[in-house]
């Protein structure tokens, strides 16, 4: 009678088969809301005498999905628990008989008998925004494991599920919010950006966002408008997917057959006969004295460039390089504002392979003076 396919049933499994039954028998027995009294072609029928044919393998399915016993209808992996956490009774606490209503409530506990358990989920918690950050300048073979940042999104998903805790039959978070962390990994290979979960922008900038986009949309009613914007929003999105599948076809034709530094003008600059005089350029080239936002050069450092490279007379520092395979290289005394950055990296010394930290890169001439080859202080 109102339309809903009863064969998708046979595409949901036990639990999703009993919310569904479950909430839609809340909501239909509900005397605010009201059949429509007018037949809605191929979707919906006002005649209560109308009859509907329902598959016995459909009744049989429904049936299942509300058995006696709670703990063989759920999954096992449902009851496992985290150290130091309690683990929820998931009981169902019927109406309030005094005021007739649901026990529900906007404050949250965390089950946790110590801060163990819940610095560990805060340490996933800042990993996962790392990722959400850097994820663009990650090695390609890291950025394409999309089955590893979806298992992410669904473990971080599953603490929070068995740490937190806000009441009797409520749910524990917003459930937009845990379904697109579930999807982390499928949103990723799809759209290649995480977009909701960007804690870069955070929800402030993303609003900011949101608004240069609809600038240009036209303001001739909410339709008109939302249609627009939808629009220019999936412009946009084809643009960047066009953009990286150029990209990737670049590097997969041509490839990298050298290391290159990550942009044209360099980060500082010293010359040998002024050595005490150092310059901290920006991406244009103009420049200025080094300060607590750009960091600076270590005496030490100079020092041992100047007695290394005794052919050089300006030296061109980098903070940042781009090894071949595309893998993104930091040594930065100041990173974004924020704090220093140096990557380790692997190198091959006459006795073995040995970790070694990034201090700068440099760029030094060949002997004709045609070309640069890209240096590392280690």
């Amino acid at each position: 009678r109102h339309g809903f396919n009863l064969e998708q049933l046979h595409d949901l499994d036990r639990f999703q088969i009993n919310r569904l039954i479950s909430e839609g028998y809340k909501l239909f027995k509900s005397p605010s809301l009201k059949y429509p009294e007018k037949d809605i072609d191929q979707y919906y029928t006002a005649s209560e005498q109308s009859e509907v044919d329902i598959n016995a393998d459909i009744y049989k399915a429904v049936f299942d999905a509300f058995p006696e016993n709670l703990e063989s209808f759920l999954q096992r992996h449902r009851f496992y628990g985290v150290d130091s956490v309690e683990l929820k009774h998931l009981k169902f606490k019927a109406l309030d008989g005094k005021k007739g209503r649901e026990k529900k409530g906007n404050t949250s506990a965390v089950l946790a008998h110590d801060m163990r358990a819940l610095n560990m989920f805060l340490e996933y918690a800042l990993c996962f925004h790392s990722f959400c950050k850097y994820s663009t300048t990650l090695p390609p073979l890291l950025r394409s494991n999309f089955s590893n940042v979806e298992e992410g999104g669904r473990i971080l998903t599953k603490y929070f599920e068995r740490m937190f805790y806000r009441g009797d039959n409520s749910i524990d978070s917003r459930t937009t919010k845990t379904h697109v962390h579930r999807r982390l990994g499928q949103n990723f290979k799809e759209l290649l950006n995480l977009m909701h979960g960007s804690s870069e922008l955070g929800e402030k900038l993303l609003k900011t966002e949101a608004k240069g986009v609809a600038k240009t949309a036209q303001q001739r009613g909410e339709e008109t408008f939302h249609h627009q914007t939808c629009k220019r929003i999936d412009d946009r999105i084809v643009i960047d997917m066009f953009q990286h599948q150029i990209k990737n076809h670049k590097a997969s034709s041509f490839g990298n057959t050298s290391d290159t530094f990550s942009r044209r003008m360099p980060h500082f600059l010293f010359n040998r006969k002024e050595s005490s005089i150092t310059w901290s350029l920006d991406r244009k080239g103009n420049r200025s004295s080094p300060d607590a936002v750009s960091g600076d050069l270590a005496k030490t450092v100079k020092d041992y460039l100047l007695s290394t490279e005794p052919d050089i007379d300006t030296f061109e520092v980098y903070n940042e390089a781009i090894l071949r395979d595309e893998t993104w290289i930091r040594a930065f005394p100041v990173y974004r504002k924020e704090q220093p950055w140096f990557d380790f990296v692997n190198v091959q010394w006459e006795t073995g392979m040995f970790p070694a930290k990034c201090i700068c890169f440099y760029k030094k001439p060949s002997e004709d003076g045609n070309e640069h080859s890209l240096m590392a202080v280690v």
